[in-house]
């Protein structure tokens, strides 16, 4: 991400903020007992890469506006009226999607297997 971003200093703070809500969920799935499994990782690295990607997208948008005023509280106000909106617009459709999928049977995906193993649950499903 510092590399996106230009600036290494920068891009290590930009970073800290999607390390924390990383942290924070290991922390709650070993204190609840939840298993670190295929489904977990894949829905883990889905989010990592969506708050990197907003996050990317975010720092480029305010230092392109801070460049041209100057101004931080400006820029931050004028990053979260353009890309902020397109940051929310596609985190509401993402969870609405995940939580839309009414009786959805997550149970297909093994918890310990390859992508062949996947196929064949399904099979021995139908």
């Amino acid at each position: 991400m510092a590399l996106l971003i230009g600036n290494l200093r920068i891009g290590i703070l930009a970073m800290l903020p999607n390390l924390a809500p990383i942290a924070v969920t290991m922390g709650l799935m070993w204190a609840l007992g939840l298993p670190l499994n295929l489904f977990t990782m894949l829905v883990g690295s889905i989010a990592i890469g969506l708050a990197v990607d907003d996050t990317i997208h975010f720092m480029h948008n305010f230092r392109r506006y801070h460049d041209e005023t100057g101004d931080v509280k400006g820029s931050v106000h004028r990053t979260l009226h353009t890309t902020g909106r397109a940051m929310l617009v596609t985190s509401v459709v993402l969870a609405v999607y995940d939580f839309s999928v009414p009786g959805a049977d997550k149970d297909y995906i093994p918890q310990n297997g390859s992508p062949s193993q996947v196929r064949k649950a399904r099979v021995e499903r139908t």
